[in-house]
């Protein structure tokens, strides 16, 4: 009597799943690649593709041997083969397919405002920072004169110029974060949340930046506005008083968004916000693989249960996501699952 062989155990496929970690100052993303496939799978599933490959080339073979047989080579362009519904030999005659057209070429002025999405985005942006250490963080606010340009690439080269003096000034390594806005009389104007390698003193960084963004506001003009030298700029460092955070209120009057139309807002301006390359802190980053990665995500949505239950089941889910929250929770979650296995 033939032994029955018992039936091969299958493993979740979430279990072989590789997972990267990066725990930023107030977020955490999560990347998984659930695709992730060992070296033993990965011969498995060539193997069975070669197999498949060479039981389709047969039946080729003996359907078009069949095809000779009752037709004859001289009638066989007149009767073209066909397998399983579909023509395998087509015709010389058959037309060509036409070549895929280029994808346009995002131009300035195809962002038409401040969206939802972008909003999430330079979001995600902010929260990589701690808001808790606010050394050497500043608000910077840029504003024009009466006169003001209404292109969006005058006032873009005109933030593009002040950012090199700072970096000139202060050091190619500092992190900064800008948001465009306007006015009700059109005006654009800058908000800039900026980190500089050591601690000034407020009245020299106001000087110093009335006197930059006049030079820069006004190069082109011939009569200059003296009023602006002191009136166009703000210079505030970021503190913790009375309880309340200045860098969570920044960041929530960066990151609002304005669902009405707004009237005033020119067209073709581009960009409405950026930041530095350096920006955020990388507090961790750890690799995750199975049951390390389940068990991460299980403590987070336990974590954020208590605020938010359709982010906390969003977590469980195999998705790459950014989860809002304290740096120190993530890094003792990973920590205890280094201690665990």
């Amino acid at each position: 009597m033939n032994k029955i062989e018992p039936m091969p155990v299958v493993e979740n496929y979430r279990f072989s799943s590789v997972g990267t970690i990066k725990v930023y100052g107030n977020s955490v993303e999560i990347e998984e690649h659930t695709d992730a496939l060992t070296k033993d799978e990965r011969s498995k599933w060539v193997k069975s593709e070669t197999e498949r490959i060479e039981h389709v080339n047969d039946l080729f073979d003996k359907k078009f041997e069949d095809h000779v047989m009752e037709h004859g080579l001289d009638d066989f362009e007149n009767h073209p083969l066909w397998f399983n519904g579909v023509n395998h030999y087509p015709q010389e005659d058959e037309p060509e397919k036409p070549e895929k057209p280029e994808a346009p070429k995002r131009e300035r002025g195809d962002i038409k405002g401040f969206s939802q999405k972008s909003r999430y985005r330079m979001q995600k942006r902010m929260n990589r920072l701690d808001f808790d250490n606010l050394e050497n963080l500043y608000s910077v606010t840029l504003t024009y004169p009466k006169r003001f340009p209404e292109d969006g690439v005058t006032h873009k080269t005109d933030l593009d110029v002040i950012l090199k003096r700072l970096k000139r000034r202060f050091g190619n390594d500092i992190e900064y974060l800008w948001k465009l806005e306007f006015q009700k009389r059109g005006a654009p104007h800058y908000h800039i949340i900026v980190r500089l390698p050591k601690k000034y003193k407020l009245p020299f960084l106001q000087r110093w930046l009335g006197k930059n963004w006049y030079e820069v506001a006004q190069r082109f003009w011939d009569e200059k506005q003296t009023n602006h030298l002191d009136a166009g700029t703000q210079f505030k460092e970021l503190t913790n008083r009375e309880g309340r955070n200045s860098l969570q209120s920044a960041a929530f009057y960066l990151c609002k968004y304005i669902s009405k139309d707004e009237e005033n807002t020119p067209n073709h301006q581009g960009r409405y916000w950026g930041y530095s390359r350096n920006w955020g802190e990388l507090m961790h980053e750890a690799e995750l693989t199975g049951r390390e990665l389940i068990q991460f995500r299980r403590l987070v949505k336990k974590y954020t249960k208590r605020n938010n239950r359709r982010m906390s089941k969003m977590v469980g889910l195999p998705v790459n996501l950014t989860i809002f929250g304290h740096w120190r929770f993530f890094v003792q979650a990973l920590e205890w699952i280094e201690k665990v296995q």
